[in-house]
């Protein structure tokens, strides 16, 4: 743990958020937005090429990806989001098939998780738990 935050629980019950309650809701709905993120990262991590929404689930399943093994539209959400925050593009075949490839905001954003993550959380494309 960073020396910074050495003491935080200790502290924060002498302040003024000790009567605050934090409820199991409270944690899950956390726990999923931590989790959104971190599926996204994931999903950065395998479009080095091109892929559809089908290849990503599968290789999400896979990998065990808790998240999309709960809930496969919960990708499509997520894609959907980063192609409107532009970390990824994605075009559809003349056969109907929509492809999904990281664009360059997508790839600083990953390059920057992967900075920020412990050492041997990325390994061969895949984002280790």
């Amino acid at each position: 743990m960073e020396e910074r935050l050495k003491g935080l629980k200790r502290a924060m019950q002498k302040t003024t958020f000790q009567h605050l309650a934090f409820t199991e809701q409270h944690r899950q709905t956390v726990q999923h937005q931590l989790s959104a993120t971190d599926l996204l990262t994931e999903i950065l991590a395998l479009l080095t090429t091109q892929k559809t929404g089908t290849a990503l689930t599968e290789l999400l399943h896979i990998k065990g990806t808790p998240l999309i093994q709960q809930n496969e539209g919960l990708l499509y959400t997520t894609l959907h989001q980063a192609e409107l925050d532009g970390y990824v593009e994605a075009y559809w075949t003349d056969t109907m098939e929509k492809y999904y490839q990281m664009t360059a905001k997508g790839q600083k954003l990953l390059h920057q998780k992967q900075e920020r993550s412990p050492k041997g959380f990325f390994k061969g494309g895949f984002v280790h738990e």
